[in-house]
């Protein structure tokens, strides 16, 4: 017999004391409510783009940055409600302390292992489906519920660069997704979403009957809620062959090399080690430094400078909670060319902005960044993105940091399969 935990469905909630105003919505965001009046009529219009991203072997997605006064609002509504949602462990996308690693290993050591994409994804979430997650999960009126919906839309759908469109995604099925889950936990299966990636699995030898009924109940309610299935983007694994999940193999568990793990330890070791011992360590330079002929900022300049940074890209790309490989390699890129341009420390600048990185990356969901294949003419080609940001063209240092995180996951695919 079934357990009670498999007889409940988890289902996303929100125990906070509902909003029941735009005056309270607005005292809630710390805005004032003619400035968030006057952002959400004209938010349609308040997106940058499309910026086109292009990934080899896909179709073209395009992607839209709001402005400064958009993307305040929308990471206010992003930490001040939608981080205060519960959401059930199934879901993995873009939650703190749930990454594409950890939705791997939810499938680790599996018999089985079924995987589905969702086509559109985002453009198929409707302005009325955001108002209904705020009314139906949140509980705000409809005035308020509208209102926030607005605010987290494009043209009537959610869209691909904002803050909250995260979270919203992983709220977005909320009406289908719990009997979903449950249906495939009482036939012995584990379901998690990452976003727009769908994966069953089971440890236990299940027939393909019981794995046929849950895809189908999986693909009725998607379809039952306007999505389409990719059917290209559908697999089955089973232990004769590598079973992969977000590229990475879950045959057995993930883990970084040895030899990457100690490395993060010499980074950090070094930077303690300045720190104890030298009269300039954590403090901003007095003096003016270059390499070879290239000259950083000015020392009188860098209070100024590093002023900017922290109100400017830093700000802006942190905590990076961005989800596709392509939009962390351009975010973590400005954040790191900027920080190096500024050069704001005697010594031990590198080693900061690769740890900076990292940090970023792990926001992100990425394992720490293995930066071991800069080297030789890749070492040039970095110095030579450098230079590039000079002018604020970051392309040359968005494609390193897209080749770290390709050599970052290849490495991690490799550990996992050993």
């Amino acid at each position: 017999m079934p357990s009670n935990r498999a007889m409940t469905p988890s289902v996303p909630s929100y125990n906070v004391r509902p909003i029941g105003s735009i005056a309270a919505l607005a005292r809630a965001l710390g805005v004032g409510e003619a400035h968030l009046l006057r952002v959400a009529r004209r938010a349609d219009q308040l997106y940058r783009g499309p910026i086109v991203v292009r990934k080899r072997g896909k179709k073209p997605r395009d992607t839209f940055a709001p402005s400064a006064s958009l993307l305040d609002l929308q990471n206010r509504i992003l930490d001040r409600i939608l981080k205060r949602a519960r959401y059930p462990a199934y879901l993995m996308g873009g939650l703190p302390g749930r990454n594409y690693i950890q939705n791997a290993q939810q499938h680790a050591g599996a018999k089985i292992v079924f995987g589905q994409d969702v086509e559109s994804f985002f453009p198929s979430v409707t302005r009325q489906r955001i108002e209904s997650i705020f009314k139906h999960i949140f509980h705000f009126p409809p005035d308020v519920a509208a209102l926030l919906a607005k605010l987290c839309s494009r043209h009537g759908s959610l869209v691909q660069g904002a803050p909250t469109s995260n979270h919203l995604g992983n709220l977005a099925l909320y009406r289908e997704e719990p009997a979903v889950e449950q249906h495939a936990r009482i036939n012995g299966f584990v379901y998690t979403r990452f976003v727009d990636d769908i994966h069953l699995s089971s440890c236990q030898k299940r027939s393909r009957e019981f794995l046929t009924a849950t895809v189908w109940a999986m693909r009725s309610a998607l379809e039952r809620l306007g999505h389409k299935p990719k059917r290209a983007k559908q697999f089955i694994a089973t232990p004769r062959q590598a079973m992969r999940v977000h590229g990475l193999n879950v045959n057995s568990a993930a883990s970084l090399p040895a030899r990457r793990r100690q490395s993060l330890r010499n980074e950090v070791f070094l930077l303690e080690r300045w720190s104890a011992t030298e009269p300039w360590a954590g403090e901003y330079r007095s003096v003016n430094i270059t390499k070879g002929e290239f000259m950083f900022a000015a020392a009188a300049q860098v209070p100024r400078l590093m002023q900017q940074f922290e109100r400017g890209p830093l700000c802006q790309y942190t905590p990076c909670r961005v989800t596709s490989a392509e939009e962390q390699a351009e975010a973590i890129a400005i954040v790191h060319a900027e920080f190096v341009l500024v050069h704001p420390f005697r010594e031990g600048n590198g080693r900061c902005a690769r740890l900076l990185a990292m940090l970023m990356g792990l926001q992100a969901g990425l394992p720490a960044l293995d930066f071991g294949g800069i080297r030789g003419a890749k070492k040039r080609g970095y110095i030579a993105a450098v230079h590039s940001a000079m002018d604020h063209n970051y392309a040359p240092m968005t494609e390193v940091f897209r080749e770290v995180i390709a050599r970052t996951l290849r490495s991690v695919a490799r550990t996992s399969s050993e």
